[in-house]
């Protein structure tokens, strides 16, 4: 018995020691989540990257025991910049916003993309203009680094919460007439570059194949504008609305005034396109905008528009610097700084609108025949901007050299034969005043009476000259029934008065006075002009002030002062305009004008 208890004892002692060694054996860990391998293989990869050092550390620690993503994209800050404007801080907790789920390649993160980051918030995908990658506003800086089934980018500084913005607007542009059974469609590929109230850029975004750009601000209003390449806004100068009853173009009343006319005209597109919601209960809004591909026609209705603004800027300066110079408006003394102030503008919008002009002309070049009668425009509008150049400054440049006279005088002979009547005679009446510049009296009393020989002139008022008068019109104006007319520049009452002065070069007083006669039915009184230099510089003022051509250059060629202005004039050098300094510095071969430091 004894034998049998020892071995029944033993045997429970055996079951024992087995029990509690089964029960002290640690239970196996769990295996990592895939989340917290995809992290890992993300640290292995960034250990070589030196510059964003402090972010895998941080990341090494960040608890992703749960996450069970595989493919993530990571934003990892560079070392010199772990906070932001803002005050935000790169820790265990923040950096998990810098992690999305799901892995983007550059090319797949397309404008407007909201990413959701592992710890629930949003990740907001922008572009620009130029091809950046915005992530909450933060530029991403080169292309992706692969790590597993991840991406990770390098941006700039550490990103913050981006919370809902207070308004939505859309923005949607459809193609006018793409084709017949669809002359609505949308535009994809259309540039939308946004501002606030202030103006400071929100952003720029491009519509996709639906036609339309998801905006989220805070701005109470904002300003937009539209541009893609081969396509504009407008057509014919209005600003398009879309399509009427008939089908045809509806263009925007911009004025509000119930009708569109020539009023509503734009002045040059891209067109700014605004809208508040200041007045507006609902903080949701689609606008539609309306583009044409341009064809020659609608291309040629632009360059013109354009190109009337940008001449109304132009003599808008050679009048106010014309009424300096020869009146003394303002009190204007010759001094440096009021040649800085009126005579510099001059000089620089003058080159700008040979540059613009040339440009034009080379497109206008490539057209067909339609082109023909605006590029003969622009050409004679660029002649008369070199002769001002010449008149007042006495020199034009080219290639950083100034241009001999007798290259001006060629080529406006060369226009005067090639060009239709009207532009003939304009650039005759050109010639005719650099011949007297140059005192080639016989000359500039031959294109003078070319003009007159043709028999298309006629004097007609003083103050409001007709078309029958004008040999020249440039820009358009509005009156005040808002029907458009040009504005004249160069007046038959010039080529008498050329004539009158030829004549006194050559001593022929009869010829001049038979000149200042005719002249004379122009004013309503005796004005008592005679046949001196004095006399010819007082008509030249009162034909010409204020009515395009350009007066100053009359009292150099006929030498005398000018009598209006009491205070600065020097007549040893002020019959010439100083060349801007600047010009000088940039061009050591040019030569300041005599008598100016």
């Amino acid at each position: 018995m004894k034998k049998l208890y020892y071995y029944v004892m033993s045997l429970a002692f055996l079951f024992a020691l087995t029990a509690c060694s089964d029960d002290d054996e640690p239970t196996p860990a769990p295996p990592p989540s895939k989340g917290a391998e995809a992290v890992n293989k993300i640290v292995e990869v960034l250990e070589e990257e030196a510059e964003i050092s402090t972010f895998v550390e941080i990341l090494k620690s960040v608890d992703v025991a749960n996450l069970e993503e595989d493919k993530l994209t990571v934003f990892a800050v560079r070392n010199a910049t772990q906070t932001r404007a803002s005050g935000e801080v790169l820790d265990s907790a923040s950096i998990k916003r810098h992690i999305a789920v799901g892995s983007y390649q550059k090319a797949e993160l397309k404008d407007g993309m909201v990413l959701k980051s592992i710890n629930g918030e949003s990740l907001h995908v922008s572009h620009s203009g130029d091809g950046g990658v915005y992530i909450n506003g933060v530029p991403i800086e080169g292309d992706a680094i692969a790590a597993g089934n991840s991406y990770v980018y390098i941006i700039p500084e550490v990103l913050t919460e981006q919370l809902e913005k207070r308004y939505t607007t859309t923005i949607e542009v459809q193609e006018l007439w793409a084709d017949k059974e669809n002359p609505l469609t949308p535009l994809a590929g259309v540039t939308v570059t946004v501002q606030d109230g202030s103006g400071t850029q929100l952003g720029e975004w491009t519509t996709g194949a639906e036609g339309t750009v998801v905006i989220k601000h805070d701005a109470d209003s904002i300003m937009y504008q539209i541009k893609k390449e081969g396509y504009s806004e407008g057509h014919d100068g209005y600003l398009l609305k879309g399509l009427n009853a008939n089908g045809d173009y509806a263009y925007a009343d911009l004025n509000g005034d119930g009708k569109y006319d020539a009023l509503d005209k734009v002045a040059s597109f891209p067109y700014p396109y605004f809208l508040s919601y200041k007045d507006m209960e609902d903080t949701k809004t689609t606008q539609t905008c309306y583009m044409l591909a341009i064809t020659p026609e609608t291309d040629l209705a632009k360059i013109a528009t354009e190109w009337d603004a940008a001449t109304e800027e132009y003599f808008k300066k050679v009048l106010e610097l014309e009424s300096a110079l020869v009146t003394g408006s303002g009190g204007f003394a010759y001094t440096e700084e009021e040649f800085v102030f009126y005579s510099n503008p001059v000089w620089n919008i003058a080159y700008d609108m040979l540059d613009k002009g040339a440009e034009y002309a080379k497109q206008l070049a490539s057209m067909e025949v339609e082109a023909q009668e605006l590029l003969t425009d622009i050409n004679v509008d660029m002649a008369i901007i070199r002769c001002h150049l010449y008149g007042y400054y006495g020199q034009l440049l080219g290639d950083k050299v100034s241009l001999p006279v007798e290259q001006l005088i060629q080529d406006l002979k060369k226009a005067r034969d090639e060009y239709p009547s009207a532009g003939s005679h304009a650039v005759t009446l050109l010639l005719a005043k650099v011949y007297a510049d140059e005192e080639r009296w016989n000359e500039a009393l031959e294109c003078c009476e070319r003009i007159a020989n043709s028999g298309e002139y006629q004097l007609t008022n003083l103050g409001y000259p007709t078309e029958k008068e004008a040999i020249w019109s440039g820009h358009k104006y509005m009156t005040g029934d808002g029907s458009e007319v040009r504005t004249p520049l160069l007046l038959y009452r010039e080529v008498y008065l050329l004539a009158a002065v030829a004549n006194y070069g050559l001593g022929r007083q009869a010829e001049v006075a038979k000149y200042i006669e005719l002249l004379k039915e122009l004013f309503q009184e005796d004005a008592g002009f005679a046949s001196t230099p004095e006399s010819l510089a007082d008509m030249a003022q009162r034909l010409l002030q204020g009515h395009g051509g350009w007066v100053y250059p009359y009292y150099r060629i006929l030498n005398t002062p000018i009598s209006s202005v009491n205070n600065g004039f020097d007549a040893s050098k002020n019959y010439l305009l100083p060349i801007p300094q600047q010009v000088l510095d940039e061009n050591p071969n040019i030569m300041q004008n005599p008598g100016y430091n």
